[in-house]
């Protein structure tokens, strides 16, 4: 069995829930050593950074031709500073990001002065 290409219109795969991450740049709690063991079991082996570089190459003989970024937990006390973060880093010009349009916005998107 041949894996689809991504130029095969029959078989064109979205994978609808990434995260990309970036261990030296800011915080994830969530990630931190000394938390203790959560729910999900042992965190170590997505505890080291992760951008859309190393998951082209992880994903490049699946046949996926798009993939959406879901929020990872970076710095809560800045929770804009992700958005601002995916900005800054290598996506690929045939490769597009946009941020979620929500039609009410969240408590703790909304930023008081």
């Amino acid at each position: 069995m041949s894996v689809p290409s991504p130029d095969d219109e029959d078989w064109r795969i979205v994978d609808a829930h990434q995260h990309f991450q970036d261990l030296e740049g800011s915080s994830y709690p969530w990630l931190e050593p000394g938390r203790p063991e959560p729910l999900e079991g042992d965190l170590s082996p997505i505890r080291r950074t992760y951008r859309p570089a190393d998951y082209r190459r992880d994903v490049t003989s699946l046949g996926i031709v798009k993939a959406v970024h879901i929020q990872n937990g970076r710095n809560p006390a800045d929770p804009l500073e992700e958005t601002r973060w995916l900005g800054r880093i290598d996506i690929q010009p045939n490769q597009s990001m946009a941020p979620a349009k929500w039609t009410k916005p969240l408590k703790w998107m909304v930023r008081r002065s």
